[in-house]
């Protein structure tokens, strides 16, 4: 049954999406210039230094593929946001039990305001969304599996790739170290030996910052200064992700307080989902689950790539994010849909399983509820309803 929603819904998402035409930025007349400049022979060019070059080289393949640039990139996102669907709904399907809470999961995920922004454009995000949840899926079976050296080795290929399309990459970085560190004891080799995997497979980046270095003599390009405060930035964050869980409002200053209440409920949940990170799959495993490892290397990432962020306010302005989209934001978006996924499964099987009957149809009533008023918000498939009624 899942199976079969998931099918029908990636149709009709994927036929809407193949009758918009990409948007386009300054972000992406960059990136197809240096996509030409690569398919002329003349590599990315010296300006380009901002971006790394994954993206502007996928896009240079247009010249092979013989179409035009604007419509290979629309192809590249409809290839992309099938890819990004398609590894969503493996994460659910192998770690959602509740037919009814995975199939909300998969239409909050498809359906949702900033994945629908970021494959309106031509923009590097469509390529660095899907790799980096397919590096964390993989991170998080090789973590789970001591016997699954490839899962790692997969992992810090699709990091690479990661790396290669936006700096912010090193995000990921980061949550495979903590979390190798964290869980990485009971691994068939030494930690030292993952480090060093992880180590090698950043290389390229390091190549081309070095590259950027000698061309313009900053290792990521110059970047205007931004006016806001540190505190101003913490503030846009939040009432943008508010306005992700209550995408018919929009949110100035009181997005702090509807963020905080959130990080009150994840915390909650995950020590709710301690027992969920005893579930032994193996015996001579470390006992931990892969759910309950996915869930972990899923909420790292979340604030790892926040507090990543945040410090770099005067690098990367997220003034100029606009609540209905969300772009800098965007990677954390799915990653955060699992964990809210398995928080909620995890608080409905308590709730049944103590005889809290009320507190469990209240809570029902109350997702419901919400789900249906979330899923009444402007997005790609009520769009393409409305235009085709």
């Amino acid at each position: 049954m899942r199976l079969t929603v998931f099918i029908l819904l990636s149709l009709l998402l994927l036929f809407a999406l193949s009758h918009k035409a990409n948007s386009l930025s300054p972000d992406s007349l960059n990136y197809m210039a240096a996509a030409e400049n690569l398919a002329n022979g003349n590599g990315f060019g010296k300006e380009y230094v901002l971006w790394p070059p994954l993206y502007p080289a996928i896009l240079s393949l247009h010249r092979y593929v013989g179409i035009e640039i604007n419509a290979y990139a629309k192809n590249v996102n409809f290839a992309m946001y099938s890819v990004l669907l398609l590894t969503f709904w493996i994460l659910v399907s192998r770690n959602i039990l509740s037919p009814k809470v995975a199939m909300a999961g998969l239409v909050v995920a498809a359906c949702s305001q900033p994945i629908d922004f970021v494959y309106d454009f031509t923009w590097s995000e469509s390529i660095f969304l899907p790799l980096t949840l397919l590096a964390l899926l993989f991170w998080a079976r090789f973590l789970s599996s001591y016997r699954e050296n490839g899962g790692s080795v997969m992992a810090c290929i699709l990091l690479a790739a990661c790396l290669l399309s936006r700096y912010v990459g090193l995000a990921l970085v980061i949550t495979f170290l903590v979390t190798l560190f964290w869980f990485g004891w009971h691994t068939k080799n030494k930690i030292h030996h993952h480090v060093a995997t992880i180590g090698i497979f950043c290389i390229p980046l390091v190549l081309w910052l070095a590259r950027n270095l000698t061309l313009s003599g900053e290792l990521t390009g110059s970047r205007p200064f931004d006016q806001t405060t540190f505190f101003g930035e913490i503030r846009i964050f939040a009432n943008t992700t508010a306005h992700w869980i209550f995408p018919h409002l929009y949110f100035e200053s009181t997005g702090v307080w509807v963020v905080s209440a959130s990080l009150f409920v994840l915390v909650f949940s995950v020590s709710s989902c301690s027992k969920c990170l005893k579930t032994t799959l193996h015996a001579d495993n470390l006992g931990i689950s892969e759910k309950g490892l996915t869930f972990v290397v899923m909420t790292t990432y979340i604030v790892v790539y926040s507090l990543s962020l945040l410090p770099m306010a005067h690098l990367v302005p997220l003034g100029v994010l606009n609540s209905a989209g969300a772009r800098i934001l965007s990677p954390i978006y799915l990653p955060l849909v699992f964990v809210l996924l398995v928080a909620f499964e995890y608080t409905e099987q308590c709730l049944k399983g103590s005889g809290h009957d009320k507190t469990f149809q209240a809570v029902k009533l109350f997702a419901g509820i919400w789900f249906l008023v979330w899923l009444s918000a402007p997005n790609m498939l009520n769009g393409f309803l409305m235009s085709v009624i």
